[in-house]
Parts: structure tokens; C-alpha cells; sequence
């Protein structure tokens, strides 16, 4: 059975963020598990990135001018672990009003201003050891937002300039912080 464009789309961004959360994890138990009086459960943490990471795929659908159904199931489904915006399936969003996407995308461009706890705590990793964690967490979220990209898109667009300006706040932070992107 032939699949999809947007089955392989959506298989290829679940492997990444398969990975992505196997770093979250992984640094974390290595790093912050054992700390006594952490204050960030990993669950939050994972939470925290899924709510960022949905608020991207919003702002790409946004500039993309594309909130069909396929687009909202990729954006709705892609997380396991938080939410944009909790207890709201992001499917009912699909061909909405304009005024109702404005809104989601003033929700989104709000959580986008803040960095996620996980690439705060990845980068103070990698400002210690220089492991590389921090910056591969920011591909793979990357990546995922070329797939999805791929997906939203409108048949003549082929650029993807929307996946770049929404990484760029996340991208100047860990520059910021030292995090070597050229390994």
C-alpha cells in the first residue's frame, strides 16, 4: 500500500521527536534527577517543550496561510507529553475564521517569546561539558519543522523562509549561551 505525503511527512517528524525527547530524557536523568530540590519535574520539562514546539507548528501554519485539517492533525498529534494550550484539541482550529486563527497565532507568538526549560537545561549542560546536547535537540526541532513545512505549504511555495524566522529567537538564545552549532 502506497503512503502518504503527509503519512511519510508525519512518520519522518515523529522519529525526530522521538529523538529530541530521548535527550530531554536522557540529560536529564544524567544531569537533574539526582539533584536535590530541582525544581522542574521531567514531565514538565517534556511538557514545556511540547507546548513550544506546537506553538512553532502554529506560527509556520499561520505564515503559511494553511490550518486544514491535515495540517492541525500533524500540529495536534506530533506531542505526547503538553499542549499549546491545554484541554483544546487544536484540530477543531481546521479552516476556522480568520479572527479565530489570529487569535491562536497571538497565543502561539506569546509562547514563542519564552525559551523552553529544556534547552535552558540542555545548554547549561553544554556550557559545562560541551556535549552537543542543546544543539541537537535544536535540529531535530528544526527538522521537524521543515517536515511540517513541507506538508502546510501552498503548492508554489518552495522557500520555507516561515521555519527559519520562527526559530530564530530559540537559535539566538543558545548562541548566546556558547552552544556551537558546527560539530
Amino acid at each position: 500500500m502506497k503512503r502518504s505525503k503527509s503519512e511519510i511527512l508525519f512518520e519522518n517528524a515523529t522519529a525526530l521527536y522521538k529523538k529530541a525527547t530521548r535527550i530531554i530524557g536522557e540529560t536529564y536523568d544524567n544531569y537533574f534527577a539526582g539533584v536535590k530540590d530541582f525544581r522542574y519535574a521531567k514531565e514538565e520539562i517534556f511538557a514545556d517543550y511540547d507546548g513550544y514546539l506546537q506553538a512553532l507548528l502554529i506560527k509556520i501554519a499561520y505564515d503559511n496561510a494553511n490550518f486544514d485539517l491535515e495540517s492541525m492533525r500533524f500540529i495536534e498529534n506530533i506531542v505526547d507529553f503538553g499542549k499549546l494550550i491545554d484541554g483544546t484539541d487544536l484540530t477543531f482550529f481546521a479552516g476556522g475564521s480568520t479572527e479565530i486563527l489570529s487569535k491562536l497565532n497571538e497565543k502561539a507568538e506569546e509562547r514563542l517569546k519564552e525559551i523552553p526549560t529544556a534547552f535552558k537545561l540542555l545548554s547549561a549542560v553544554d556550557s559545562a561539558k560541551d556535549i552537543g546536547v542543546s544543539s541537537a535537540l535544536f535540529t531535530f526541532t528544526a527538522k521537524i519543522l521543515f517536515s511540517f513545512n513541507l506538508l502546510s505549504q501552498n503548492s508554489e511555495e518552495k522557500d520555507g523562509a516561515s521555519v527559519p524566522s520562527s526559530l530564530k529567537n530559540l537559535y539566538s538564545y543558545l548562541l548566546s549561551k556558547g552552544i556551537k552549532f558546527n560539530r
